[in-house]
């Protein structure tokens, strides 16, 4: 995670790995004319979302863990990282 990130908005790596392989193997589908492409395009367009779901259920999880443990020992994340939350519109 980057430092400018705020900690509600991180994508999980396995979701980005996830959306690579998808944007790869639709790249692969459109503008590759040899015809290993169908199988190669149509491989990482599966990969991806198999990698994706998977990324998006170990982030969920993981969070929810994290989340558990700050509300046990009272732990506020914004104010323990020295920035407010900016207000709502």
């Amino acid at each position: 995670m980057t430092a400018n990130k705020s900690v509600d908005t991180y994508v999980s790596p396995g979701a980005d790995t996830g959306a690579a392989l998808l944007l790869a193997g639709i790249l692969l589908l459109l503008f590759l004319d040899q015809s290993w492409r169908w199988v190669a395009g149509f491989a990482c367009i599966g990969s991806g979302i198999i990698t994706g779901a998977i990324g998006l259920a170990r982030y969920r999880r993981m969070s929810r863990s994290i989340s558990l443990i700050r509300k046990q020992f009272g732990i506020d994340t914004l104010s323990s990282m020295g920035t407010t939350r900016p207000p709502r519109i």
